[in-house]
């Protein structure tokens, strides 16, 4: 989840200035919607995971997670600033009903001695896989626009390629 979030928040920047063509400003709150949804979805995680279980909640947050990547996907050489909203947000949504559940699947799994340290380290991977995550995605996108093409066209290709990879880890995620 945190490589997913992190690549496309440090990628989608790009794209959206170069390709779509807006405001640095305007980019950087398509890009806030993905922590919009992060937060209504983690709110009301706790509302799914009690009843259903720490799983259950945690494979809808993933399903969420693909579909929306997966529309990022098909919206992207469209170039479409409304339709890239929507997906940012929906992916927040599908996030959040997976680090929170986590959290407290993995605190839930330990002594009450231990929750700090679980905690810990929990929160210690999710960097990790987030920095592991901008590398990746920075990985499949740079090669694409290093050679001076800055064009639309070319931040598109770009911009394809890293939410293939996000939803390639999305789908790892799930299973």
């Amino acid at each position: 989840a945190g490589a997913a979030y992190l690549g496309i928040a440090s990628i989608a920047p790009l794209y959206l200035e170069g390709a779509v063509g807006v405001a640095p400003l305007v980019a950087g709150l398509v890009v806030a919607l993905t922590s919009v949804g992060w937060s209504i979805a983690a709110t009301l995680s706790g509302r799914l995971y009690l009843p259903f279980g720490f799983r259950t909640t945690i494979l809808l947050g993933a399903s969420i997670l693909i579909v929306f990547l997966a529309g990022l996907i098909a919206v992207t050489p469209w170039a479409s600033l409304p339709l890239f909203a929507i997906g940012m947000l929906g992916t927040g949504l599908g996030i959040g009903l997976i680090v929170v559940p986590s959290l407290v699947a993995a605190q839930s799994s330990v002594p009450w001695h231990e929750r700090g340290t679980v905690s810990g380290h929990t929160l210690f991977s999710r960097l990790v896989g987030s920095a592991i995550g901008v590398w990746l995605l920075g990985a499949v996108a740079t090669p694409i626009i290093v050679a001076g093409d800055t064009s639309s066209e070319a931040l598109i290709e770009a911009g394809v390629a890293a939410l293939v990879l996000a939803l390639s880890i999305a789908i790892v995620t799930f299973a």
